[in-house]
């Protein structure tokens, strides 16, 4: 009824993959359609429509070559800008962010593949104990929101150095991985800059870490209890974040004390990391909204 009421020039919508509404709005709509993309692998590693929207906005040149290798939108009708989501982390980047914590501290970040953790977790304890360089840190152990696999929760009391981050312990503790539960996204950008490093498995963590320059611990275990190997051999949205210099890839559980030495004694370009993170995620110098509204100026006078 509003389609017919309003009969727009142009529909924008928010777009991750099958979703019900997306196909209802391509299905009645007969003008021109612009899909904001959000997520990171939504054009490689997820379902789509036969009726495909006209018009697209992306993450950036790798997902814009993702759309055009794998869903087949003419190149003309892709648009980089980004992601809303991440728009105030460039804003306040180089500003300097209030701690939420009194010490030092690793923040180790759980992907929704939960592979092992738990014995990540008994390395890094031991590691605290036994570092004269990371005397006095703690491990901020931050569980995924909405994480299906936690057959079994790990007992923090285990632990003299590892603490679940307070925003999702309640939730944690209470098995309730709802996704009513929506962590504040304000909440991220003191948690990541103000830590000394970052541990994570394939998630938009390593995006999220890279825009604050951190140094990140990409795990890419390969054995009989940790996939993370698997994920970034098979997920096409992960090629290649090595040559992000802020990045080290660990590929082995017995040489992680040696990567987070490594990567804790490296130096970072942030120029360079900057100039790599932009194929990944586009940033727009004018902002997210103004730069759509010349996406939607482009597309109305096409």
């Amino acid at each position: 009824k509003i389609f017919y009421k309003l009969n727009p020039d142009l529909v924008i919508f928010p777009m991750q993959d099958s979703h019900l509404l997306a196909y209802e709005i391509l299905k009645i709509s007969n003008k021109k359609t612009l899909a904001l993309i959000d997520n990171w692998d939504n054009l490689s590693s997820r379902g789509t429509h036969i009726i495909k929207p006209k018009y697209i906005s992306v993450w950036g040149k790798q997902t814009k070559n993702h759309a055009i290798k794998y869903q087949n939108f003419q190149k003309k009708n892709i648009f980089l800008n980004g992601t809303p989501r991440f728009e105030k982390y460039f804003l306040i980047r180089n500003k300097k962010i209030k701690k939420k914590f009194k010490f030092k501290y690793i923040l180790f970040l759980e992907s929704f593949g939960n592979h092992n953790n738990e014995t990540i977790l008994k390395t890094l304890d031991k590691l605290i104990d036994e570092s004269l360089l990371l005397k006095n840190h703690k491990i901020i152990y931050r569980p995924h929101p909405w994480q299906i696999r936690n057959l079994t929760k790990i007992n923090i009391q285990k632990y003299s150095h590892v603490l679940i981050d307070p925003q999702i312990a309640k939730n944690y503790l209470k098995d309730d991985n709802s996704t009513k539960f929506q962590p504040d996204i304000n909440y991220y950008p003191s948690l990541i800059k103000n830590a000394d490093l970052v541990i994570t498995g394939p998630t938009s963590m390593v995006i999220e870490s890279t825009i604050f320059f951190k140094k990140t611990l990409l795990l890419g275990f390969n054995d009989q209890e940790c996939f993370y190997h698997d994920e970034l051999t098979n997920y096409v949205h992960l090629e290649k974040l090595e040559t992000l210099k802020n990045i080290i890839v660990s590929k082995n559980l017995n040489y992680l004390k040696d990567d987070i030495y490594k990567l804790l004694n490296k130096k970072i370009n942030k120029k360079n990391v900057d100039k790599k993170r932009e194929f990944y995620l586009f940033n727009s110098r004018i902002g997210y909204s103004k730069n759509l509204r010349l996406i939607v100026d482009k597309i109305l006078h096409d």
